[in-house]
């Protein structure tokens, strides 16, 4: 997606894995953020300014290709001397990284031609993870915590996600902390993170305000969540009762990976209509694209139909208040109210043929969208 454009990884390395917007700092110190230096942008970028893209047109296939040399050099736009600099790789806050002495025979792998990837014997961009990934660096381990901690509530504990410095301290700093040293203590162990945070009285709270204020405390309440693209997909396909006819067709050689194979195909559909541009946080982006796909497109009206183990068919063998019950329960995961119940029976008296409408129309709802 970023063509191996060094200064876009540079810019999303830095955000999504630190944590810390440095786009800012490519032609000088941050403006606004006094943490935010020049030199540490420079020391990201020099992880990978090596790395190029080789694209087999013939193959259809991409490659990323890497040369033995090549030096991170920059320029302030505010320095009038304009002293020209190099950097090593380092990450910020981190010790700068020596290329190892190398007979000049010996620098490849293979070399960089026409149609051929060069392979350093040492590669610049392989040391980055190794730096950067590791439970004692905390710039990491905190943006692992604040995402963490994002993911299962809605929101971070600092935000944005990608502005965490000194300036704009995080709203619990406690909790911050505690993640961040469970993290290193685990050995960066997500799993037990997630169920950590789990099994909190703040994550378990309803997304219905006990209180008239208009703005209750954060975490009285649980903020409403859009659900991402594949989860969009798997929730309209477990509420359409596709997952349930597959599971019937696989018969007695259905298993989660025989599932999976038929059913992984159908999300990256999803993920384009839906999902936001590389590096950006998500967000709920309700698009036209968005809106024409759900009610014109022909995937999920497909799987609207009445086979054995649909949501159709379950729902044309139930009468009377046991139809909004299944309805309800399938779609949306709660019973209806007494107003909804009556529409539904008002809406079914005058078509009765009106099943699949009716369901395809609390799928497209907004609240269909979200994690209460």
């Amino acid at each position: 997606e970023r063509a191996a454009e060094p200064h876009l990884i540079t810019r999303d390395v830095s955000r999504l894995f630190l944590g810390t917007n440095l786009q800012c700092a490519q032609c000088h110190d941050h403006p606004l953020v006094e943490d935010y230096k020049q030199d540490d942008y420079y020391g990201l970028f020099a992880f990978v300014n090596r790395t190029s893209l080789l694209s087999d047109k013939a193959k259809k296939r991409s490659t990323l290709s890497e040369k033995a040399d090549g030096e991170a050099s920059f320029q302030s736009v505010f320095d009038p001397k304009k002293v020209t600099k190099t950097s090593l790789p380092r990450v910020p806050g981190g010790m700068a990284l020596m290329d190892p002495k190398v007979d000049p025979k010996m620098l490849y792998v293979t070399a960089p031609a026409a149609n051929v990837a060069g392979i350093p014997h040492y590669s610049r961009r392989q040391q980055l993870a190794a730096q950067m990934a590791r439970p004692d660096y905390e710039p990491f381990r905190r943006n692992l915590a604040n995402r963490l901690w994002a993911f299962m509530m809605g929101r971070g504990l600092v935000e944005p996600l990608d502005m965490d410095h000194s300036g704009n301290p995080p709203t619990h700093p406690e909790i911050l902390d505690a993640i961040s040293d469970e993290l290193r203590a685990g050995n960066m162990d997500i799993r037990h993170i997630l169920r950590q945070i789990a099994r909190t009285r703040a994550y378990q709270r309803s997304s219905l305000p006990k209180t008239d204020a208009k703005e209750p405390p954060l975490y009285s309440v649980a903020p409403l969540k859009p659900v991402t693209p594949e989860q969009l997909a798997l929730s309209l396909l477990e509420a359409t009762g596709y997952i349930a006819t597959q599971r019937l067709s696989l018969g007695t050689k259905v298993t989660e990976e025989a599932l999976h194979t038929r059913i992984a195909p159908l999300l990256p559909t999803f993920a384009k209509v839906y999902g936001n541009e590389p590096g950006t946080a998500a967000a709920f982006d309700a698009r036209i694209d968005q809106a024409l796909f759900l009610a014109n497109g022909p995937t999920v009206r497909s799987w609207l139909v009445d086979r054995p183990g649909s949501l159709l068919a379950r729902l044309k063998a139930v009468k009377g208040d046991a139809l909004a019950d299944e309805l309800y329960l399938s779609v949306l995961s709660r019973l209806p109210d007494a107003t909804e119940r009556r529409e539904l029976a008002d809406l079914l008296k005058r078509q009765p043929g009106a099943l699949a409408e009716i369901a395809w129309g609390l799928m497209a709802s907004t609240e269909f969208r979200f994690n209460h």
